[in-house]
C-alpha cells in the first residue's frame, strides 16, 4: 500500500508536458525566435512542434498538439477549441506575402485554373470568399506543394508566406494582388490569418498552464519586437536572404499580431463568409 501511495504522489509531482505548436513561417519569428533562443521561461516539459499552418491544423486535428498557433480557418471550423487572447497573425492592410499572380484580369477567371499552396487554410478559403462576393464564382482551385504559374494549364497561383515574398518581384509581370488588401478595401476589418488556441480539454484541465503560456507567447511577441528586434531581424535575414529593410517593413508596417475586438470583428466576419458559401 505504501508504494502504491508513494507511485501516486510521484506521478502528481510530474510536470504536465504541454504540446505547444508554432508556425515555422517567418512571419511568425518575432513570437518563435524569443521563444526558441529561450528568452522565455516556458513551462517545464513544453516541447515545440514547427510546422506550417496546414501541417499544424492537422497535428491539432489527429490530437498530437495541445496548444499553439493555427489557420484562423481551422480555428474557426473547429468546435474543440479555446482561443488565446491578445495575440494573432493579422494585417491591416497589404500583407505582403498572402499574393496572388494572374495572366489575368480577376472577372476573367472563372472556369479558369488557380493552382494553391497546400500550406494554407485561411488564405485559400479567403481567396473564395474574396472572389465570391466580388464576382459571384470560384475559379477552379488546384491544390499544389509548389504552385507555379507557368504550367500552360494554369491562369493564376496563389503563393503565401515565405515563397510569396520570395517570388514577389520575380512574377511583376503578372497581376498582382495582395488578399489582405482585397479584404481590408473590401469590409474595412484587419484581416486574421492565424490564432493561438488550445484543444478544449486541455484548457479545461490545465487552466493554469494554458495561462502561463499565454502569458509567455505575450511575453515572446513584446520581447521579438521590442528589445530583441534588431536580433531578430538579423536571423531572419540570414536565414531567409531577404533584406534587412524589406523585413522590417513587413514586421513594423505589413504584419499585426494583435488580437483586438476589431479583429474579432473581423475573425467572426470571416467565419459568417466561409458558413454562407458552405466552405465550413
Amino acid at each position: 500500500m505504501l508504494a502504491s501511495n508513494l507511485t501516486s504522489i510521484a506521478k502528481q509531482s510530474l510536470p504536465i508536458a504541454a504540446r505547444l505548436g508554432l508556425i515555422s513561417f517567418i512571419n511568425s519569428l518575432p513570437v518563435v525566435w524569443p521563444i526558441e533562443n529561450k528568452l522565455v521561461n516556458l513551462p517545464q516539459a513544453t516541447s515545440l512542434h514547427l510546422a506550417n499552418p496546414n501541417e499544424l491544423n492537422q497535428n491539432f486535428e489527429k490530437g498530437l498538439l495541445d496548444i499553439g498557433a493555427m489557420s484562423a480557418f481551422y480555428y474557426l471550423q473547429s468546435n474543440d477549441l479555446t482561443l488565446l487572447p491578445n495575440i494573432s497573425i493579422s494585417s491591416l492592410g497589404p500583407v505582403g506575402s498572402v499574393l496572388l499572380f494572374s495572366k489575368l484580369e480577376l472577372n476573367q477567371l472563372a472556369s479558369k485554373n488557380i493552382s494553391v499552396t497546400t500550406a494554407s487554410a485561411t488564405s485559400v478559403n479567403l481567396l473564395k470568399i474574396l472572389f465570391l462576393e466580388e464576382y459571384g464564382f470560384v475559379p477552379n482551385i488546384i491544390s499544389e506543394k509548389d504552385p507555379d504559374i507557368n504550367k500552360e494549364n494554369i491562369s493564376a497561383v496563389l503563393l503565401i508566406g515565405d515563397a510569396a515574398l520570395a517570388k514577389d518581384a520575380e512574377l511583376s509581370k503578372y497581376v498582382r494582388i495582395d488578399l489582405s488588401s482585397w479584404w481590408v478595401n473590401k469590409f474595412n476589418l484587419p484581416i486574421v490569418f492565424g490564432v493561438w488556441a488550445a484543444k478544449n480539454k486541455f484548457a479545461q484541465n490545465n487552466q493554469s498552464l494554458v495561462n502561463e503560456i499565454a502569458a509567455n507567447l505575450m511575453e515572446a511577441k513584446t520581447l521579438g519586437l521590442g528589445k530583441y528586434f534588431e536580433d531578430m531581424i538579423a536571423y531572419a535575414q540570414k536565414t531567409s536572404n531577404f533584406s534587412k529593410e524589406r523585413l522590417k517593413n513587413y514586421y513594423c508596417e505589413e504584419l499585426n499580431f494583435e488580437l483586438t475586438d476589431k479583429h474579432m470583428q473581423a475573425l467572426n466576419l470571416y467565419g459568417q463568409l466561409a458558413h454562407k458559401h458552405n466552405l465550413i
